[in-house]
C-alpha cells in the first residue's frame, strides 16, 4: 500500500510541478500555483478551527445534505450551459454528426473514419439514443452532460460516505461542484462525462460488494447480479474510451495485494472469486456483442489495434501530442492499396515499433514532457471554449481552472499522505490505482490534457481525506440511506 501511495504521489506531484515549471516562460502558471498554495493553506487553517464545531450538515443528515448538494450541482451546471454555447468542431462535430445519423437511422457519412477509431461509435450510439427520444437539439448533449456530472457527484458522495463521515462526503461533493473545468466541459459534445460516470459506477458497485462480503451479508444471486452489472459497466466504459483494462488491472491489484487481513479469509476469497469470474465473463461476452454490432453498423471490421495512438505517443516532433503529419500517414494507409481500418492501424503500429527500436527517442525526456501535458494544468475546458469566450473571459476561466486544479492536487497529496498512516484497505484504494494506471498508459499513447478528466474525481476523493472528521458523526442508518 505504501509503495502504491508513493507512486501515486510521485506521478501527480511531478506532473503538477512540471506544469508549473512552464511558468518560467508563461507566468500565469506560477501565479496560479501561488494562488493555489494560499488557498490550500487558508483552507487548512480554517479546517483546523472548524474541526470541533458542528455544522448544519450534521443536523440534516446524509440524505438531506445529499439532496441539497445535488440541487446545487444541477443549478450551477445548468446555468452555465444555458449561458455559454459551444459549437461542436473537429472531434466534437464527429460525435454530434454520428449521433444524429444514428438517432434518425441514417447511413453513417463518416463510417470509414470511425472504423479506425471505434470508440467514437460508442459515445455516439449512447448520444444517438437520446437524439431518437428528444430530437437533435443543440442543448441535448450539454443537458445530458449536466445530468451525468450530477450523477458522478452523487456517486463520489456515496463512495466517501461508505468509508468516511458525512463531512468528508459533503466536502468531496462540494469540490466536484466547484471544479471549473468540469463545468466548462459540460457545454461540449464529448464522451468524458459519460465514461467518467461509468467508471465511478463501477467503483461504487465494488464498494457495495465489498461491504456485503466483509459483513457476511453476501447473497449469491444478488452478488452475481451486481458482478454482472459491473462487467456491463466496464464494457460500456471500453466502448466509449478503451481504458477498461486500467480498471480491471487496478481491481485485481487491490484484490490480490491490498486487502490486508482479509487476504487470509477463505470465505471472502470464494465470494470474490465468483464475483471476479462473473464480472470478466460478462465483460468479455458483452464486448463481443458490441464488436458484432459495430461491424454491422460500420460495414467493415473496426480496428482493434490503437497503432496510430501508439505512434503519436512516441513521436518526438509533437512530443506525444496530436500531429497532423501523423494523421496524414494514417489516412494514406487507410486509402492506399489494400487499405482498411484494421490495415491502417496495423501499419501505424509497425511504424511505431520501428521508430521505438531505432534508439533515437529520448524516452525520459519524452515521458517527462508527456506527463507535463497530461497532468500539468487543467485549462483544457477553457481552451476548447475559446470561440465562445472573450479574451478576458478565457484568461479568467483558464486561471480559475488552474488555481482550483493545483489546490486540488495539493489537498489530494495531503489526504493520501494521511491515508498512509491509516490502516484502511478498502476498495477506495482503487482511486489512486486508477490514477497510476491511466497515467502510465498515457505515456504509451497520444496524450492530451483533456484525457485526465476522469482523474479529477479520484483527486476529489483523495482530497476529501484531508478533511478532518466531524465532531458528531452521522448515524450509520443515514449513511446507508444515502
Amino acid at each position: 500500500k505504501k509503495i502504491m501511495i508513493c507512486i501515486f504521489l510521485l506521478l501527480v506531484l511531478f506532473g503538477m510541478l512540471a506544469g508549473v515549471y512552464k511558468g518560467l516562460e508563461l507566468k500565469s502558471y506560477l501565479v496560479a500555483f501561488a494562488a493555489a498554495a494560499v488557498v490550500t493553506v487558508g483552507y487548512l487553517l480554517l479546517a483546523r478551527k472548524a474541526e470541533k464545531r458542528a455544522f448544519a450538515i450534521e443536523h440534516m443528515g446524509a440524505v438531506k445534505t445529499g439532496a441539497w448538494l445535488t440541487a446545487i450541482c444541477l443549478a450551477v451546471n445548468f446555468a452555465w450551459v444555458l449561458l455559454v454555447r459551444v459549437e461542436p468542431t473537429v472531434d466534437y462535430a464527429t460525435f454530434w454528426i454520428t449521433a444524429k445519423q444514428l438517432g434518425s437511422s441514417q447511413p453513417l457519412s463518416l463510417a470509414e473514419y470511425i472504423a479506425m477509431f471505434p470508440h467514437i461509435l460508442g459515445y455516439s450510439t449512447f448520444l444517438g439514443l437520446f437524439v431518437r427520444l428528444f430530437g437533435a437539439s443543440s442543448m441535448l448533449a450539454p443537458a445530458l452532460n449536466v445530468v451525468l456530472t450530477t450523477a458522478s457527484g452523487l456517486i463520489i458522495y456515496s463512495l466517501c460516505l461508505d468509508r468516511g463521515d458525512l463531512r468528508k462526503a459533503a466536502f468531496a461533493y462540494l469540490l466536484w461542484i466547484l471544479c471549473p473545468s468540469v463545468t466548462l466541459y459540460n457545454t461540449m459534445v464529448l464522451s468524458e462525462p459519460t465514461y467518467t460516470c461509468l467508471i465511478l459506477c463501477f467503483m461504487l458497485i465494488v464498494s457495495r460488494l465489498e461491504r456485503r462480503i466483509e459483513s457476511g451479508d453476501f447473497r449469491w444471486p444478488g452478488g452475481c447480479f451486481a458482478a454482472a452489472l459491473a462487467g456491463l459497466v466496464l464494457s460500456a466504459v471500453n466502448v466509449s474510451r478503451p481504458i477498461a483494462a486500467v480498471l480491471i488491472i487496478a481491481f485485481f491489484i487491490w484484490l490480490f495485494l491490498l486487502r490486508g487481513e482479509a487476504l487470509r479469509d477463505g470465505a471472502q476469497w470464494r465470494r470474490w472469486a465468483a464475483v471476479a469470474a462473473c464480472l470478466l465473463a460478462v465483460y468479455v461476452a458483452s464486448g463481443k456483442c458490441w464488436d458484432a454490432y459495430a461491424e454491422r453498423v460500420l460495414g467493415e471490421k473496426p480496428a482493434g489495434i490503437p497503432g496510430y495512438s501508439i505512434y503519436v505517443g512516441f513521436d518526438t516532433d509533437s512530443w506525444g501530442s496530436y500531429s497532423p503529419a501523423d494523421m496524414d500517414a494514417l489516412v494514406s494507409y487507410r486509402y492506399g492499396p489494400g487499405g482498411s481500418a484494421e490495415y491502417a492501424q496495423k501499419q501505424m503500429l509497425d511504424d511505431a515499433k520501428e521508430h521505438i527500436a531505432s534508439g533515437e527517442i529520448n524516452i525520459p525526456k519524452l515521458f517527462a514532457i508527456k506527463l507535463q501535458t497530461f497532468l500539468g494544468n487543467d485549462e483544457g475546458g477553457a481552451y476548447y471554449s475559446t470561440a465562445s469566450l472573450t479574451p478576458a473571459e478565457y484568461s479568467l476561466c483558464a486561471l480559475a481552472s488552474n488555481v482550483f486544479y493545483y489546490a486540488l492536487v495539493l489537498l489530494a497529496a495531503l489526504g493520501t499522505a494521511r491515508e498512509w498512516k491509516r490502516g484502511g484497505r478498502s476498495s477506495l484504494l482503487l482511486t489512486p490505482l486508477y490514477v497510476i494506471g491511466l497515467t502510465l498508459a498515457q505515456m504509451l499513447v497520444e496524450v492530451s490534457g483533456r484525457y485526465h478528466y476522469s482523474i479529477i474525481p479520484m483527486l476529489v476523493i483523495a482530497a476529501a481525506l484531508s478533511c478532518r472528521g466531524a465532531a458528531a458523526h452521522t448515524e450509520r442508518g443515514n449513511n446507508n440511506a444515502a
